[in-house]
């Protein structure tokens, strides 16, 4: 490959890397944002059911349900990522 082809095909790799992280930047500040708020305030509302007179299970087992839709959500992304970097 010629020097002038290698450096077309670098700068238009950084630009889709780029676009890419643009991409996934406005992903997380839009979307996984609000999923992990959203699961933040649940495990909130799990503290306050269980006062001080709830047990530790309860509440660890209701925090980790809490935590599933933005690992869901989060494992989603990356699965997507990675099928997108293996084309």
């Amino acid at each position: 490959m010629s020097a002038d082809m290698q450096a077309r095909a670098n700068a238009l790799n950084a630009k889709m890397e780029g676009e890419a992280a643009k991409v996934m930047d406005d992903i997380e500040r839009n979307m996984l944002r609000k999923v992990a708020r959203e699961s933040f305030a649940c495990a909130v509302k799990c503290y306050d059911k269980a006062g001080t007179s709830g047990s530790s299970e309860a509440l660890d087992s209701c925090a980790r349900n809490c935590q599933v839709p933005y690992q869901q959500a989060s494992s989603l992304v990356q699965n997507e990522v990675g099928q997108f970097q293996n084309r």
